[in-house]
């Protein structure tokens, strides 16, 4: 465990120090001329910076800073509204009732599946289901889905589920690692399965 903390920390030291030099590229930039290059430039600090902010998103996501009773329902319809267009609606369905939770890390995982199903599938949905241990919160598309044999390991650090979408993506992927570590800091979990009819489901488990 020291040697997992060790390498958190080591990760979260460069990439915290690395945003220093990419804060004075942009300013850098400014007397070259506004051309191609320097709009590429531009576009590959943007990226870095994404990136790092990946990590340290990946890094905040296991911790838990404020727990509180929150209206679930009331938290993942705002989340559906502020992403929704007149072609992806986001319909949310069921109740979920009140947890204690962190609501801004509950926000966070809710918003990197409702992302992540939006640029690969269509027809996403979320649907809030009561259990005997807790709330799921479940997020349908209509899509590729994800190759059986990665379905264990997508959620992973640093993997993503298919190779050829690297690079329209861009980041670490790291989307599903973090709503994962979201979860399990909660005492859950996030479950992976490919729907009938094509398409993915990813669960959040929330316990009560």
């Amino acid at each position: 465990i020291a040697m997992v903390n060790d390498k958190a920390y080591f990760l979260a030291a460069v990439s915290h120090d690395l945003r220093t030099p990419l804060t004075r590229m942009p300013l850098r930039l400014e007397p070259m001329p506004d051309d191609e290059h320097r709009q590429r430039l531009r576009q590959n600090i943007t990226q870095m910076d994404d990136m790092i902010g990946q990590v340290l998103d990946y890094l905040r996501a296991g911790e838990q800073q404020n727990l509180q009773q929150v209206d679930l329902d009331r938290l993942v319809t705002r989340q559906c509204a502020d992403l929704s267009t007149a072609r992806e609606p986001l319909p949310v369905h069921g109740q979920g009732g009140s947890l204690r939770v962190d609501a801004l890390l509950l926000q966070r995982c809710l918003q990197n599946l409702l992302v992540n199903a939006l640029r690969y599938g269509k027809e996403v949905s979320v649907t809030l289901e009561p259990a005997t241990t807790g709330v799921y919160i479940h997020v349908d598309d209509r899509g590729p889905g994800i190759a059986p044999g990665l379905l264990a390991t997508v959620t992973d650090p640093f993997v993503r589920g298919e190779g050829s979408r690297n690079q329209a993506s861009g980041g670490y992927g790291l989307g599903l690692s973090i709503a994962q570590r979201i979860a399990a800091s909660h005492g859950g979990e996030l479950l992976l399965c490919n729907r009938d009819g094509g398409g993915l489901r990813a669960s959040v488990l929330l316990p009560r």
